[in-house]
């Protein structure tokens, strides 16, 4: 059982490590002039969401005698969960319309 957890927990962070850079890529290309608030935005989103992902399970795993069993039941309905929004991926957009680049030696605009 610890070696299963263990290829899971592995199999999530490299999940993890792929996504955030890919998606703070694709929120940076919706809007460039506002770097900092998209990376602010995100950083306060992932953090309240870390928050109130641990406060939930320990709401719920309190109402459990078994610790154990109770921890497989609200990781089974996490991971359901998440499997019904995977169809909210197709609600993003392919890409933004942008100005043409700037031609080659000219100044650049700010």
């Amino acid at each position: 059982m610890p070696d299963a957890l263990l290829l899971s927990l592995i199999m999530m962070l490299a999940g993890i490590g792929i996504l955030n850079p890919a998606a703070q890529n694709a929120s940076i290309d919706i809007n460039p002039e506002k770097i900092g608030a998209i990376s602010g935005l995100r950083g306060m989103f992932s953090n309240t969401g870390g928050i109130l992902g641990t406060t939930g399970i320990i709401l719920a795993l309190s109402h459990f005698d078994d610790k154990v069993a109770g921890l497989e039941h609200i990781f089974f309905a996490m991971a359901f969960i998440l499997l019904l929004s995977i169809p909210l991926v197709l609600l993003i957009p392919e890409r933004v319309n942008r100005p043409p680049a700037a031609k080659a030696g000219a100044p650049p605009t700010v």
